[in-house]
């Protein structure tokens, strides 16, 4: 990417580049239509960047009156990076800028700019977050402390994700119960770390090695089970269980009309919850009628229970 132009005007818009290579900003990648005029500014002054970030390059081209700031934002850095202050190579000097005085600190060109590793021997508790955000990866809290939203915040989340879905994936542990069984004992400990997923509001707070799912935003409801046409319906807010439940042409006859469940999605993961009111992305579920259970399992059995006293009947008839 060295001497990669950032600066680019589309119909005397300027866009920038590398806010689209590096932070996926969309608006910064404008679809290109027959007739537009399109100048490149080849850029003259570079700074380098280095030390604890994860996208590293050779040279960036610096924009007219930049500050260390700006250009700071368009990286991520690691977790394990000391964000408190960086160093700066000058003609031959090196200066230390504190994050305070990043904003006023403009870079000149052939600056090299270096982003510290904490000197702290412990590793700082990690979180990770994945989804629809601009900065996946993983971000450094304080243990129990740190909110969700907080974090979604920092990895900047995109139109198309759901926050009000925003879902927490936590390893716990599990003491498995002792078996006589040896397989069965050896299966337990599989299982002896297994995550839970938590579906709560964004104030949630954090723990070590949790994992943060921004899902998509889904604008459609899913009535599946027992009706007539199982399909997925465009979400309109307002509408009942009832009104999505006849969109999918209505009971059958073995749906249970009373036990009906909604399904909300968490991620991979779903939760059940009573009928109130339905959300873009739900499932509803009608389930089969305990009726029409005992019809299906006693049915063939009811069979064979009248088969043999025909036999029976038969029989005794013969011998008379």
């Amino acid at each position: 990417m060295e001497n990669l132009p950032r600066d680019i005007l589309v119909d005397s818009v300027n866009i920038d580049i590398f806010q689209y290579l590096f932070k996926n900003d969309q608006t910064q990648n404008p679809s290109i239509k027959s007739g537009m005029q399109i100048f490149v500014i080849f850029p003259e002054r570079f700074a380098t960047i280095n030390g604890d970030i994860q996208n590293k390059i050779s040279k960036i081209a610096l924009k007219k009156n930049e500050d260390l700031e700006s250009l700071l934002n368009l990286f991520t850095l690691n977790p394990t990076a000391d964000s408190s202050y960086v160093s700066i190579i000058r003609d031959q000097t090196t200066k230390k800028v504190l994050r305070s005085d990043f904003k006023g600190e403009l870079i000149e060109n052939n600056d090299f700019i270096i982003v510290p590793t904490l000197k702290s021997k412990h590793l700082p508790y990690l979180v990770q977050i994945r989804g629809e955000i601009e900065r996946p990866g993983f971000y450094p809290i304080e243990y129990g402390v740190t909110k969700v939203n907080e974090i979604v915040l920092l990895a900047k989340p995109l139109q198309s994700g759901n926050l009000s879905k925003v879902c927490v994936y936590r390893k716990v542990k599990i003491d498995p119960q002792q078996s006589p069984r040896l397989e069965v004992s050896s299966g337990l400990k599989n299982i002896s770390n297994q995550f839970i997923t938590l579906c709560s509001d964004n104030n949630q707070t954090l723990n070590d090695s949790d994992i943060i799912e921004v899902p998509r935003v889904d604008l459609s409801v899913y009535v599946n089970g027992y009706v007539s046409k199982p399909r997925a319906i465009a979400y309109k807010e307002g509408t009942s269980v009832k009104e999505y439940i006849n969109m999918a042409g209505g009971f059958t006859r073995a749906a249970d009309k009373v036990n009906v469940r909604i399904l909300t999605s968490c991620g991979t993961a779903f939760q059940v919850r009573d009928v109130k009111d339905v959300q873009p992305g739900d499932i509803i579920m009608v389930p089969e009628a305990s009726e029409s259970k005992w019809v299906k399992t006693w049915s063939p059995i009811i069979g064979v229970v009248g088969s043999t006293a025909s036999i029976i009947a038969a029989l005794i008839n013969i011998s008379r």
